[in-house]
């Protein structure tokens, strides 16, 4: 037994091994809720695998679930499964130390030492391979892109040729991808400009070493055929071309992490205060605001915040006024000139950190139907804290109601005009436009839909809730 394993992890850091069908799967139906529209259980089947389920994913336009099962060496399954026929389409071994899978529409990708290879759909086998590690793809699929220090490459995803290369130095990871048809912005170690199609386009260094202050999500804002962001204590617009716009300069003591984000005609900047040095070290500076005229660059106001014990950690605009929610307090300024407003400390022993402000993401049942949060009651703002406490403040921000949190429901997602709500991290609840409760069953908020059919997984579970009835009657 021992020598067949040997021989088995050996073969598996070559290549993959070939594709197996012979690997079994426990199937059984259960009641999972109630559909309250045509008043019958909803039923749910579950796919039992031997081992537990790492990632997976749906392949809408192929009907296909790739599914990743792993075991405490990192070793498991990658499974294709048919979700027409509900049943396996084939497995592989793969070791998780040294592979990754990316599945995109209609192409399944594993990496290993660097380089790429496709997976035939059907069976499994090696299509073709590419002296890269593709980690993404773009222009509806037809092009996979791959970094190979130091240099990223595009792919052509139906056999595997290199069609451009370019010298890109990314960072320690990729912050995030934003697509704009044909062309990708990749953010890692600054700014990089990537029409997919030729690899041609710019990049905006801006790693500064002691300070985090690396281009990112949060600190990015693509507006108006422009991207404007900061770097060092420093605001910029940049145009699509990559040409410095304006460049202007916020403060000496403007540094660390920061939220950049617009209203109207003005760029408004928020030092959240705090950053991560180069040994991951958080580390506290002065949180702050200013506001530039978009256009010209000119600096409407700075304002920085004396209260050095405790950072920032969301925003909120509301009409003309910008609220604030700090680790122990809320604050209001004026967008018009920054002045402070009102502010208020809070007894976060008692309610805990505050995390962030309710958006329209949240949901409670006022007179039997489903309402945004903000609008029970429009004179009011609520706020969550870390240990879990809704606060409803008034407009001085003093703390007029506590909400039961078991009756906060949060909205992962909207199709076609029904809304799927939870409240934790095993139950869904569904409603329509109007706020109607149409049905609830047992579910986790980390799944999928694909042909109003609900996906998720649990332990070693793969779990399918057939929903068109519902959607369908609406």
């Amino acid at each position: 037994m021992r020598i067949i394993f040997c021989f088995a992890i050996a073969f598996i850091y070559g290549f993959t091994l070939n594709a197996q069908t012979d690997y079994k799967i426990k199937k059984n139906a259960t009641i999972c809720g109630h559909d309250y529209l045509n008043n019958k259980n909803i039923l749910a089947q579950e796919y039992l695998f031997s081992e537990k389920i790492y990632k997976w994913h749906i392949d809408s336009l192929k009907n296909l679930a790739s599914i990743q099962t792993i075991n405490q060496k990192q070793i498991g399954n990658l499974i294709l499964f048919d979700l027409s026929s509900k049943e396996i389409k084939w497995t592989d071994i793969i070791d998780f130390n040294l592979s990754s899978i990316y599945h995109f529409t209609n192409t399944l990708i594993e990496t290993k030492n660097k380089t790429s290879y496709s997976l035939n759909l059907e069976n499994g086998k090696t299509l073709w391979e590419a002296p890269t590690s593709i980690y993404f793809s773009g222009i509806q699929n037809s092009i996979g892109v791959g970094y190979k220090s130091p240099s990223i490459s595009g792919v052509n995803l139906t056999d595997g040729k290199i069609i451009w290369d370019r010298k890109i130095e990314f960072g320690k990871n990729v912050q995030n991808i934003i697509h704009i048809n044909d062309t990708v912005i990749i953010l890692s170690n600054g700014i990089h400009f990537l029409n997919l199609l030729n690899g041609k386009g710019w990049d905006y260094y801006s790693t500064i070493g002691k300070f985090d202050n690396n281009v990112n999500v949060n600190n990015l804002l693509n507006q108006d055929s422009s991207l404007y962001f900061t770097f060092k204590n420093e605001a910029v617009k940049l145009d699509y071309n990559g040409e410095i716009k304006w460049r202007s300069y916020i403060n000496k003591e403007a540094l660390g992490r920061t939220i950049v984000f617009s209203n109207d005609s003005v760029l408004y900047i928020i030092g959240l205060g705090f950053y991560f040095n180069d040994n991951n070290k958080f580390t506290k500076t002065s949180p702050f605001i200013a506001s530039f005229n978009k256009i010209n660059g000119h600096q409407l106001y700075y304002h920085q915040f004396s209260w050095k014990d405790s950072y920032i950690n969301n925003y909120k605009v509301k009409y003309d006024t910008l609220y604030i929610a700090f680790q122990n307090r809320v604050a209001m300024f004026s967008l018009a000139n920054g002045t402070l407003l009102k502010e208020h400390l809070y007894n976060i022993e008692k309610f805990g950190d505050i995390v962030f402000f309710a958006d329209k993401s949240f949901y409670l049942m006022q007179d039997s139907i489903f309402k945004t949060l903000n609008l029970t009651d429009i004179k009011l703002n609520f706020i969550l804290t870390k240990s879990g406490n809704v606060l409803a403040i008034n407009d001085n921000l003093e703390i007029v109601n506590q909400l039961d949190k078991s009756k906060i429901y949060f909205c992962g997602l909207e199709f076609n005009n029904i809304y799927f709500l939870t409240n934790d991290e095993n139950n869904m609840l569904l409603i329509n436009n109007q706020g109607k409760k149409l049905a609830d069953f047992h579910a986790s908020r980390k799944s999928t839909l694909s042909a109003n059919r609900f996906y998720y997984t649990q332990d070693n579970k793969f779990i399918e809730i057939d929903l068109k009835d519902i959607i369908k009657t609406k």
